[in-house]
């Protein structure tokens, strides 16, 4: 654990240290993930050799990426890419809201029964729209973007929820009736609907599907303060096999959808100013970072804190 402020790094100095951080924070969270011997063993180890060699030609920096759930450098292009892909065609709806549905956490220890309740509610969801649709013409159009999110709470349990768009505020309204009748048991105040300006504003709905990182409060001697610390593997595991084939993004409405969303396929910012024209970049576990193949030069000048350290790295 450790405190928020205490996690702020070097990586602020230029994008090669964010992209070192980025690789550095995926092979700490797979590492442990693939020491379960899970059946997900080959895709967590995708996701730590992620981009392992960087191919420079000019300032452009090219690599092959994993495409996994468990990588943060794959999650933050793809997240880029929903937003440069759908950011304005959602910002010029004629009244963006963003609205979050939640239900009270669900107790699980096994796959297949987290599933069950990952099924149950897009069932729920899917039933919500097809009343629209059919029962509501004229009075309700749902229109624009939901994502779902599973977190890991204290005891086994599950916090399955979404979040979404929605073009119109009693759309919205709405929404959150029909999803309290559903789940009567669901507390009120936590389905949130706030009005959307900016990209900003976008990125609630396009983050990852799971959190590796919790953040909490322990008390000390002078109060309460809040931490992070580390899903287990075991709970990420967990959440990552019971989102198998599960889309985490979807339109509805006639929002137009991604051809696809591998990170392969996506733009990707490649001017990192390096001055040599063709080179190869090999990334090295035990100095944790790249190397150019020409003349050994380091990559970048990032180094973790002890701090970024006990937050990702297992110990």
């Amino acid at each position: 654990m450790c405190e928020q402020s205490k996690i702020q790094n070097t990586e602020n100095q230029n994008p090669r240290g964010k992209k070192t951080r980025k690789k550095l924070a995926t092979q700490w969270i797979n590492t442990p993930l693939i020491l379960l011997n899970s059946p997900n063993k080959k895709y967590y180890e995708r996701a730590y050799h992620c981009s392992s060699q960087l191919y420079q030609e000019g300032s452009k920096i090219s690599t092959k990426f994993c495409n996994c759930r468990t990588c943060i450098t794959c999650n933050g292009i793809r997240t880029a890419g929903y937003i440069g892909h759908y950011g304005d065609e959602l910002l010029n709806l004629k009244e963006p809201y963003f609205l979050t549905l939640t239900a009270p956490t669900v107790e699980c220890f096994d796959v297949d029964t987290l599933r069950h309740f990952i099924d149950a509610r897009e069932f729920i969801w899917r039933k919500m729209y097809k009343n629209a649709k059919e029962n509501q013409k004229g009075v309700i159009e749902l229109k624009g973007m939901r994502a779902m999110e599973i977190t890991a709470r204290p005891d086994a349990r599950y916090h399955i929820h979404y979040h979404f768009i929605i073009d119109g505020f009693q759309n919205a309204v709405w929404l959150k009736q029909q999803w309290l009748k559903h789940y009567p048991d669901a507390l009120e105040k936590l389905q949130v609907i706030l009005p959307i300006t900016s990209k900003g504003g976008l990125l609630e709905v396009f983050k990852y599907g799971t959190k590796f990182i919790n953040k909490t409060k322990k008390k000390t001697k002078k109060g309460e303060i809040e931490v992070y610390e580390k899903v287990p593997a075991e709970r990420t595991d967990m959440i990552i096999q019971a989102l198998h084939k599960k889309r985490l993004i979807s339109t509805f409405g006639g929002i137009r959808k991604m051809k696809s969303d591998d990170v392969n396929d996506m733009e990707v910012e490649s001017q990192i100013y390096l001055d040599f024209n063709f080179d190869t970049w090999n990334w090295y576990n035990d100095l944790e970072d790249w190397f150019s193949h020409a003349t050994g030069e380091k990559f970048s000048d990032f180094v973790p804190t002890k701090q970024f350290r006990k937050v990702f790295e297992e110990l």
